[in-house]
Parts: structure tokens; sequence; C-alpha cells
């Protein structure tokens, strides 16, 4: 009988600890899922919109250049002079956007964006300030 009994008691331990792991299995999944979905939203630009488009870009002093960006992240500037820079970009966090030019070994150049109560986008960083507005997607 008293074998009987810590039997069904080592058993009833077992099975505390088998529910244990399952539901660290459902905080870890849903862990996860929650980091998946913060990613997703970092991946907007700061107007809200998906991050692959078209943008023209328009500094506070000289001409205006376009910035193209694909979904997988890879971009491609085109300058009024006609000169075109490809790279990568990555979304920081939701209002930071960095810029990693293929062609030099700088590392990438963040700006800091804002949108302000007119609508404008705007974004500053070390080469100063200028507007962005989407063009497409």
């Amino acid at each position: 009988m008293k074998k009987l009994i810590l039997l069904a008691g080592a058993a009833t331990l077992a099975a505390c600890s088998a529910n244990d792991s399952a539901y660290d299995d459902e905080e870890a999944v849903d862990e996860t899922a929650m980091e998946d979905t913060a990613m997703e939203e970092a991946a907007l630009a700061p107007d809200g919109g998906p991050i692959a488009g078209t943008y023209e870009v328009t500094p506070e002093e000289g001409d205006a250049w376009t910035t193209a960006i694909a979904a997988d992240g890879s971009y491609t500037t085109t300058y009024a002079d006609g000169t075109v820079e490809t790279g990568t970009m990555a979304m920081q966090d939701e209002m930071t956007a960095c810029f990693d030019n293929a062609a030099d070994e700088e590392g990438p150049m963040c700006s800091e964006s804002s949108i302000g109560e007119d609508g404008a986008w705007t974004a500053t960083g070390e080469r100063g300030t200028v507007t962005v507005a989407r063009v497409e997607g």
C-alpha cells in the first residue's frame, strides 16, 4: 500500500512537471510571437506606411533626390546630377532609419525622423535635415 501511495505521488509530480514544461513552451511561443509582431511594427516607415517604396528627399539647400527602397531592405538613390548610390537600409526603431552605402566602408548613416503637425516628414542626421515625401508604395 505504501508503495502504491509513493508511486501515485511520483506520478502526480511527474504530471505537474510535464504541465509546467507545456506552460513554458506556450510562454516561449507567446514571447516569440510578440517579438515577431514588434519587428513587423518596427518595419513601418515613419509615415506609417511600408518601408518599401519610392521617396523624394529634399535637403534644406541643394537639389532633391529620389530613393527607392525594396522590400528586402536594399536601396537605390538617384541624385539630381545622375549619380547613383546603392546599399542597404534598416529601421533602428520606428523613427530612426539607417542607410549603409555599399560603396564605402564608413558604416551606416542614421537619421532621426519626425512628423510635424502639418504632416511634413523630416529626417535629421549627420548631413543635415531633409524633407521626405513618399512618391510610391
